[in-house]
């Protein structure tokens, strides 16, 4: 690894991400908290390929993260989600060609769905989960708890660096 005069990847994970990450898994109908935890694991690529390159190489780390980003949505609906849910956190309404018109308001909350207990017209059959819930398509909605746990999984697998073995993977949280 490069040094250089940024956090670095694994302290920005560790302390920034994660916790903030769990305090929305704890309470999964809180929105401010949504939009938090969906920012900070969006901009752990920025730490972890910024860190790789020199501070005079700039251009060619943007040029890596928007390649690894726009693939990794193209071919992964859960980062798509918490990607498309943390850009319109920030810009209020996305107006590019990624996801245009989706905004915040397209989340809802949900209770879950337990044998023998289910909230009529708040509850998908299947939800165990419950929370913030994301409608993306017409008709298919995806729960952010577990497009979030999928995405942090994801990201330590492509990044090993985030995972070691002091620390609790994904699949813990």
């Amino acid at each position: 690894m490069i040094e250089s005069s940024i956090l670095p990847a694994k302290v920005y994970y560790d302390q920034v991400v994660r916790p903030t990450v769990e305090e929305f898994f704890r309470n999964k109908s809180n929105r401010r908290l949504a939009m938090l935890a969906s920012m900070s694991l969006l901009h752990v690529i920025d730490h972890i390929i910024q860190n790789e390159f020199p501070a005079d190489k700039g251009k060619e780390a943007e040029g890596q993260i928007k390649r690894y980003v726009e693939d990794l949505a193209a071919h992964f609906v859960p980062f798509a989600v918490v990607r498309a849910f943390a850009l319109a956190s920030k810009h209020a309404v996305l107006r590019r060609k990624f996801q245009p018109g989706f905004t915040v308001l397209r989340a809802t909350n949900r209770s879950p769905c337990f044998v023998g207990r289910a909230v009529v017209g708040r509850t998908f059959l299947g939800d165990t989960v419950g929370g913030i819930t994301v409608q993306w398509t017409d008709h298919g909605y995806v729960n952010l708890t577990n497009a979030l746990k999928a995405t942090m999984k994801r990201l330590e697998s492509d990044f090993p660096q985030l995972k070691d073995s002091d620390t609790k993977s994904a699949e813990t949280v």
